[in-house]
């Protein structure tokens, strides 16, 4: 069962809400399971009530994030590095810009959460052609997971595939500074699993970089001094 987390707040979002429509859709076509948070529905009280009360719903989320937050319909975290234990043995698919580099990283080691997300910021283009190559490009990875495949790992691969063929359709069609913008996007892909966890050294804490050094890998089981 998914939770799909999709703001509207301002002209990204309004791009973003659209493409997760495909995902809702989606869902709802192939009768899986899933909570469509939309819009005003799509803030901090929501989220936290719904994943408290199902521990087996993956997340969904669709714009904005940060390096240590993802975002709600009135701009404020919905999820971030004080409440990220409600991700505890989840998968969360973020099309969000950042949010793997802090939260991801924390997430994964802490409450051992696989986690899909970008270590910079996402963009694109909003010429109509580049636009629908984007989408297409952006959406592709949740779709594969959706459709059946398990393994978050060989989704990547097939995604960064994808991703190569959707820049080289850019660059044949004129699109060259939108083929420019996704290999960033490309690069900027990570997926925090067992086969490929991030560095159990990364934190942006000073105290737990102090913790990790002495105990290893259990530091992150420590509570973050807020």
């Amino acid at each position: 069962m998914w939770l799909v987390i999709r703001p509207r707040f301002d002209e990204a979002t309004e791009y973003s809400f659209e493409w997760a429509q495909e995902i809702v859709d989606f869902l709802e076509e192939n009768l899986i399971p899933h909570i469509d948070l939309a819009e005003e529905k799509a803030i901090k009280e929501n989220v936290e009530g719904v994943l408290t009360n199902d521990p087996d719903l993956a997340v969904i989320h669709y714009d904005h994030g940060s390096e240590d937050a993802i975002y709600g319909n009135d701009g404020n975290p919905v999820i971030n590095l004080a409440n990220n234990k409600l991700l505890k043995n989840r998968e969360c698919f973020n099309m969000n810009c950042l949010s793997a580099k802090v939260l991801g990283v924390d997430s994964y080691w802490r409450y051992n959460t696989v986690y899909w997300g970008s270590w910079e910021v996402i963009a694109f283009i909003t010429t109509p052609n580049a636009l629908l190559l984007f989408k297409e490009a952006l959406n592709f990875p949740i779709k594969r997971m959706l459709g059946g495949e398990e393994d978050w790992n060989k989704i990547m691969d097939e995604t960064k595939e994808n991703d190569d063929r959707i820049i080289d359709k850019m660059i044949s069609i004129g699109e060259t500074f939108a083929a420019a913008v996704h290999l960033s996007n490309r690069g900027s892909r990570r997926v925090w699993t067992e086969k490929t966890p991030p560095d159990d050294q990364e934190s942006d804490c000073i105290f737990r970089r102090l913790a990790l050094k002495l105990l290893g890998q259990k530091a992150w089981r420590i509570q973050r001094p807020f």
